[in-house]
Parts: structure tokens; C-alpha cells; sequence
């Protein structure tokens, strides 16, 4: 079976289309940082007066940008997607030294689309309080529609095991958040 040149011109151009619409960059990208403190022990032999340290709702903000998944640029579709975490330490080890570190998010921020059938764009899970490890873990999920980015994501920390027990040191971890395309 032989292809008419008319119909051949716009596979080749469907083909250009939907490969150039695969090479558009996805992004993340997060602000903020949280130097905890604790309240002073005014008399020996007390302990803290709470194990538990925790940031402000808003401690650190993340934007969220995917390229539009659609159909030869007429039809949007969702872009689906997921953000991972994880912490890597530097100096004292904080398993060993009975610290946890745990995130959550408190809203959902702005933008992300919405849809030709007026469906707006959505963000789900990871708002309830989850162990950051040093491996990767599933935080939250999304979608995105057009190539509108959702932005202010408010993002909450909390350390847990604090205690006059707990080597003193100087315990710091950067948290790397990943971008998945679903």
C-alpha cells in the first residue's frame, strides 16, 4: 500500500510535532530553609521542655512547571507528576543520635491550569507528616494542565526525638526534592 504524498506530509508532521513536544524540560525548584532552636534547661537534671521542634506552615515553598502533554498542541491533557524526598546529613549521624526528621504539606499554592471542560489542575496527598530518610520516598502527586506551573506549594517540618540525651552537636541535612514525570 502506497501513502499519498498529502497524507504522508501530515504523519511527518504529527511525527515533528509530538518529538519536539517531548523535549521540553520539566522543573522544580524549592526556597526556604530552617535553622531550629531550642528553649534553654534553666535547671540541672531537666530535660527539654518539648521533644518536638517545628517549622512554620510555609518553612519552604516549591514550584512545580511540566510541559503540556497534549494532542499536536490542540488538545491539553494532564500532566501527571510526583515529588519525591529525601535527606542527605553532613556532620553527626541523626539515626544514631535518636532524631527524626518529618514533612508535610499544608496547602496546595497556585496556578497549574485548567482543563478545555474548565477541570482545574490538582495536588494530592503528603498532608499528613512523613519520615524523611536518606532514601527517596513519594511525598505528593499532581497534575498540571497547558504549560502552567504551580507555584507556592507551603511545605512544614518537624524534628522529633529531641532530648538533653541527644550528643550535642551541630546535626544538618540538606532535603533534595525530585520531580517524577507520570
Amino acid at each position: 500500500m502506497k501513502l499519498k504524498p498529502e497524507i504522508l506530509k501530515w504523519i511527518i508532521l504529527a511525527l515533528i510535532l509530538t518529538f519536539c513536544n517531548a523535549l521540553r524540560a520539566q522543573s522544580i525548584s524549592a526556597s526556604g530553609s530552617w535553622t531550629p532552636s531550642v528553649t534553654a534547661i534553666t535547671e540541672a537534671g531537666n530535660n527539654y521542655a518539648s521533644s518536638t521542634l517545628e517549622s512554620a506552615a510555609n518553612q519552604t515553598l516549591i514550584s512545580v512547571s511540566m510541559p503540556p502533554q497534549d494532542l499536536l498542541f490542540i488538545i491539553s491533557f494532564a500532566n501527571n507528576y510526583q515529588v519525591w524526598v529525601k535527606r542527605t546529613d553532613s556532620g553527626p549521624n541523626w539515626n544514631t543520635a535518636g532524631l527524626q526528621l518529618f514533612v508535610k504539606r499544608t496547602g496546595s499554592g497556585t496556578g497549574g491550569g485548567t482543563s478545555l471542560l474548565l477541570v482545574p489542575s490538582a495536588i494530592n496527598n503528603g498532608l499528613t507528616y512523613q519520615q524523611i530518610t536518606t532514601s527517596d520516598v513519594q511525598f505528593f502527586d499532581g497534575y498540571n494542565f497547558g504549560n502552567s506551573t504551580r507555584s507556592g506549594i507551603p511545605i512544614q517540618y518537624q524534628i522529633t526525638g529531641v532530648s538533653v540525651l541527644v550528643p550535642a552537636a551541630t546535626y544538618s541535612t540538606t532535603i533534595t526534592y525530585t520531580l517524577v514525570d507520570n
